[in-house]
């Protein structure tokens, strides 16, 4: 229980970590070429999709450890 409540908790923490960064290069992408928004949403989507697959197979991998 508590293995899974810690690997839940990584996982957070990651996310956190790759939305921060998102957010950082949207702004930084944003001044440099007064993006539109759309470019902007589509990016967190790509890179939403990107995240979901890791976490994905980050479980694969743990489950094949057990």
């Amino acid at each position: 229980m508590i293995a899974i409540m810690d690997s839940v908790l990584d996982v957070i923490v990651q996310i956190s970590q790759v939305v921060g960064q998102t957010r950082s290069l949207i702004d930084n992408f944003q001044t440099l070429h007064g993006m539109k928004k759309e470019v902007g949403i589509m990016t967190i989507f790509v890179l939403l999709h990107f995240v979901c697959k890791r976490i994905v197979a980050y479980y694969k991998r743990r489950k094949a450890v057990r």
